[in-house]
């Protein structure tokens, strides 16, 4: 968090709001700046990828709870094997840089579809280590 404003505040969010979306706001009200504004760089090329302009208003339609539920229900679970697995492949990289010392660039080129991961993992392993 930013020692200059350690204070942050939620926008108003609808009562009923799902826990799971308040964590998500939360956890990037906390972000330092820097990296909400990689975030917001990350999905805006998104948008530019897709079309969908990041600073268009979002519509909200008012949805019956009983209309979503097997689609949240599915999306969580999705969400949870996602989580899973980049962790096991986050276990996976540390592994093969770490202990067994093998490059970033070797295994890029042995696993050439995990090419982006690797290099964002290693990224994220060598900023930690500072």
């Amino acid at each position: 968090m930013d020692t200059k404003n350690d204070m942050i505040q939620l926008p108003p969010l609808p009562r009923e709001m799902d826990a799971d979306g308040i964590k998500v706001l939360w956890e990037y009200a906390k972000m330092s700046p820097e990296n909400q504004e990689r975030f917001k760089e990350y999905f805006g090329d998104t948008a530019e990828r897709t079309g969908i302009p990041l600073d268009k208003e979002a519509e909200i339609y008012e949805v019956p709870r009983e209309g979503i539920d097997g689609f949240q229900k599915a999306m969580k679970d999705m969400i949870g094997n996602l989580i899973v697995e980049i962790s096991q492949f986050s276990c996976w990289l540390y592994d093969q840089i770490y202990v067994k010392g093998n490059s970033a660039k070797g295994l890029i080129e042995d696993h050439p579809g995990s090419a982006d991961l690797i290099r964002i993992m290693s990224e994220v392993f060598e900023e930690t280590r500072k």
